[in-house]
């Protein structure tokens, strides 16, 4: 099989990035053509890489739409943004897919913004990440495993996203099944009729705040001690969010 001979990308100073750029909009007539754009990406390597995440989420068309006339909205966002929005309000947004390859992006931008690169122009190299860490999808196994009144009807992608985010608290939040917050919700499976298929306390507490979640007030009836502790859990998480978000 022959070998195939790939040329590397040229990496440049911003200097020289600035004499690149004009001359191709010199040769371009002061615009970036799509030739322009192609020749860039071709032959340099993007200054700066990103890592972003995809929302997506369903609006109606128009006002009294149905399920079928619904548009999709994509946003992409810097990855701690766009994890911050999701674990928030997870129910928003549509259960993410699968993650996209990276790709170069030469796109004009305000000139003297801090991405200009040279002539009203940034170039990057985008890089897509998943809004739920690979660790982190253990959450959904825990409901389909540990609660079988949830795990007998069909599984939602609001519970996968519950369980995605109960599994961020409890590393976050609570600290682990050696910390305080660990030992006191041992303490509670042990006590709690549920004790019997919920081996761990960890996965005591993923199955306590999708239940919580979906149902706070019936939860609360039901385990009043447990919701006080999730209730304070989530107030202390929804504090720290960057973006004021709740769910």
């Amino acid at each position: 099989m022959p070998k195939i001979s790939i040329k590397p990308l040229f990496k440049l100073s911003k200097a020289q990035w600035q004499h690149v750029m004009s001359r191709v909009l010199e040769k371009e007539g002061g615009k970036l053509t799509p030739r322009g754009g192609e020749f860039i990406m071709d032959k340099f390597a993007p200054p700066v890489e990103k890592e972003i995440g995809t929302l997506r989420s369903k609006v109606p068309m128009f006002e009294g739409a149905t399920e079928d006339e619904m548009k999709t909205i994509t946003e992409r966002l810097p990855i701690g943004e766009a994890r911050a929005k999701y674990l928030s309000s997870p129910g928003q947004y549509m259960s993410p897919g699968p993650v996209g390859p990276s790709a170069k992006v030469l796109r004009q931008v305000q000139p003297g913004s801090s991405e200009e690169l040279a002539s009203g122009l940034a170039y990057e190299k985008l890089r897509e990440s998943p809004l739920i860490p690979r660790e982190l999808s253990r959450g959904m196994s825990v409901i389909k495993r540990d609660i079988p009144e949830l795990a007998g009807r069909e599984a939602t992608s609001e519970r996968a996203q519950l369980a995605a985010v109960a599994e961020q608290l409890w590393k976050d939040a609570v600290g682990g099944g050696r910390s305080m917050g660990g030992k006191m919700f041992e303490n509670l499976r042990n006590s709690s009729r549920q004790r019997s298929h919920i081996k761990n306390a960890k996965d005591y507490f993923i199955s306590s705040f999708v239940r919580w979640k979906q149902d706070a007030t019936g939860f609360k009836r039901a385990y009043p001690r447990e919701a006080k502790i999730l209730e304070q859990v989530w107030g202390e998480f929804e504090a720290s969010l960057p973006l004021g978000q709740g769910m």
